[in-house]
């Protein structure tokens, strides 16, 4: 548990860290990979670029630290977050790997700002939000074990690609294996794994537009991006990996009135 006196350095320097937080995770995004090169198989390179993961960083980081004392008023707004690291394959001894690049940027950026007092409410505060990621995820892994017996990436095979527009094309994928598939629920996504030339896993989420049939899974991918270059560029025949179906973003009562509104790729979801 926080001592009341972490608790109050946190939320003092919630400002402070947020003013300089693009810094502060871009210098932990160069730490990480320098130390744990491993892990850019885990973070998506592109977003990298761009400069939108260290902004998504910066943003639940903070965010999470200004309601340290009550974290467990965060569960319904981080479940995305959580389907997401379940589907990536996200585990708990990354987290460790995290808290000690983050802690160490702070340390890099701030400089003589950072206190001891400071760091150490930090390290403790970061320790408290991993528990609680961490011991949502295990839910969700465990849910996903009993349900499909889906564990890890599987290999699944390309039985066929339609095109559906000069940049879109359906793929529908069986499991290597024969295995059966569990069902999924209405606007639940995939992660495709594949490697890339450059050697490094990458991993990309695409929705899933057909209806639960035990055998197949049928996505829809847009030709803009490095791996949906690559997908469009395999064969039938050919093998991907995927993780189990996950995301939040479903109906769960078929019975209330719904209205969405979505256009392009975006309508993938919808599509059932």
């Amino acid at each position: 548990m926080l001592t009341p006196s972490a608790i109050t350095i946190i939320k003092s320097t919630v400002p402070v860290l947020a003013e300089h937080g693009h810094s502060i995770t871009r210098v932990f995004y160069q730490r990480l990979f320098e130390n744990h090169p491993e892990m850019k198989h885990i973070f998506n390179q592109s977003n990298q670029k761009n400069d939108r993961q260290s902004q998504a960083l910066a943003t639940a980081v903070y965010a999470a630290a200004a309601y340290i004392d009550q974290l467990e008023t965060l569960k319904p707004t981080l479940l995305p977050v959580l389907h997401k690291h379940r589907s990536l394959q996200i585990k708990p001894y990354m987290y460790d790997i995290v808290g000690t690049e983050l802690i160490g940027a702070i340390q890099d950026v701030l400089k003589d700002a950072a206190t001891p007092d400071i760091i150490d409410a930090w390290t403790a505060g970061y320790g408290e939000i991993a528990k609680l990621f961490i011991s949502l995820e295990a839910e969700l892994y465990q849910q996903d074990e009993q349900a499909t017996d889906f564990e890890g990436y599987q290999p699944f095979v390309i039985e066929t690609m339609t095109t559906e527009s000069s940049d879109i094309k359906a793929f529908t994928l069986r499991p290597a294996d024969g295995r059966p598939l569990a069902p999924y629920q209405t606007g639940q996504y995939v992660t495709v794994r594949l490697q890339a030339p450059d050697g490094l896993w990458q991993n990309r989420q695409y929705s899933l537009t057909t209806v639960a049939n035990g055998t197949s899974y049928t996505i829809g991918v847009k030709q803009d991006g490095s791996v949906s270059r690559q997908l469009h560029g395999l064969s039938v025949g050919e093998t991907v990996l995927l993780s189990a179906p996950a995301g939040s973003f479903t109906l769960t009562d078929a019975l209330t009135p719904f209205v969405g509104l979505a256009g392009g790729i975006g309508l993938t979801p919808f599509l059932r």
